[in-house]
């Protein structure tokens, strides 16, 4: 056998356990959720809405921060359990069935009817990263209510909701969202009540 071919075959299986071991090995990914309680909800008198469907759209489950330098980008190995919308919708239904506002509150799953439709959209929802290294959790949604008989806008508004952070990372920066949606879910039913 050809010397050069035999000190191939004999390196390469020894290369090949070297360069697996200096692989890095990538961190787990660390899974964070929006909190589903709400507290400092005012009650309303009497239900304003027969039945009432709710929608939300727009964001995916990546965790975001946004800074001057680097624009938008997500947290490396740090994504949200479920998806935002459908965490941030359960939420909202949540405040409005413990506010009284609503006789029912339906999901955008259900197959009933809904005298009106509340539609979502979440237009930001990440860190921004200051100039001090701090950042702020920023919730900006555009909400617009439909009467469903004639389809028809009754209103719409935007509601922008921002909680500091000391530091920039995943955790504080989750934390941060859910002081931002805390106060965004509240804004949203006391508009609704309107």
């Amino acid at each position: 056998m050809n010397k050069p071919i035999l000190t191939i075959a004999v390196l390469l299986p020894v290369f090949c356990l070297f360069f697996t071991g200096c692989a890095k090995e990538m961190p787990p990914v660390q899974y964070y959720r929006i909190e589903m309680d709400i507290s400092g909800l005012k009650t309303a008198i009497r239900p304003v809405y027969e039945s009432l469907k709710v929608t939300v759209r727009g964001a995916d489950n990546s965790i975001y921060y946004t800074n001057e330098q680097y624009g938008k980008n997500a947290f490396k190995f740090s994504r949200w359990s479920q998806s935002p919308n459908e965490m941030l919708k359960n939420k909202i239904i949540n405040a409005i069935q413990k506010s009284g506002l609503a006789t029912h509150v339906l999901s955008p799953a259900s197959h009933g009817t809904a005298q009106y439709l509340l539609e979502i959209e979440i237009e930001d929802l990440s860190m921004h990263i200051q100039q001090d290294k701090t950042g702020e959790g920023i919730l900006i949604i555009s909400a617009s209510l439909l009467e469903t008989r004639h389809s028809r806008v009754v209103k719409s508004g935007s509601l922008r909701c921002s909680s500091p952070a000391l530091e920039v990372n995943p955790q504080t920066a989750v934390n941060a969202i859910n002081n931002a949606s805390n106060t965004c879910t509240q804004k949203l039913v006391e508009w609704l009540q309107e």
